[in-house]
């Protein structure tokens, strides 16, 4: 399977791999939209999960408001912030300041936030048996997980954590397989094998 790639923009402006100041203090990030198939909710449970553990944990959201319902209950939470649509030059930043990359979509595409997500060092917690699961084996650049399976969840979080640095440091590696350049090189030697 070839995979989709993302905006130039996203590689040409690749960050460096990131290092945690403190194991026990992060910042989470999903950006889609917010509707019951992001999964927001359970992101929520994980981080209760999380703070019972010991950890402080803060859940940054950015994208269109699609239910309202879903919205509210984000908006209750104090370990929760909410942002409207992102142009990419600013959400780049947001990116940047952020640490884990987390979006247990129930249906997912391909899901391209995960790429841009780590060309900027973030290690990405993706759905499993959805469109990003199968690029990568499961902790070089994150994990796939069940949907609804917070403990699982919780765990490969608490993973990424004990090896922070250097999966990382993979996702600006492997970033790069994102270039649609190479993607379409990739295409056109398929055909041109047939």
């Amino acid at each position: 399977v070839v995979t989709n790639g993302v905006e130039d923009f996203w590689l040409a402006n690749e960050f460096k791999a990131k290092v945690l100041s403190n194991d026990l203090k992060f910042n989470l990030l999903c950006v889609g939209k917010i509707d019951k198939n992001k999964n927001i909710l359970t992101i929520l449970k994980v981080i209760d999960v999380l703070k019972a553990k010991g950890y402080s944990a803060n859940l940054t959201v950015v994208g269109q408001v699609v239910d309202e319902d879903v919205y509210k209950k984000i908006k209750k939470s104090k370990d929760t912030t909410v942002l409207n649509y992102l142009k990419k030059e600013e959400l780049i930043e947001v990116y940047r300041k952020h640490d884990i990359y987390i979006m247990p979509s129930i249906h997912e595409t391909f899901g391209r936030v995960y790429a841009e997500a780590m060309t900027q060092g973030l290690p990405v917690i993706y759905s499993k048996g959805q469109g990003f699961d199968g690029i990568f084996k499961n902790g070089e650049v994150g994990y796939a997980v069940p949907s609804h399976d917070v403990n699982y969840i919780t765990e490969c979080v608490e993973k990424i954590i004990q090896d922070y640095q250097a999966i990382s440091k993979r996702c600006i590696e492997e970033s790069k397989r994102f270039d649609w350049n190479l993607i379409a090189r990739q295409i056109s030697d398929f055909y041109n094998s047939i």
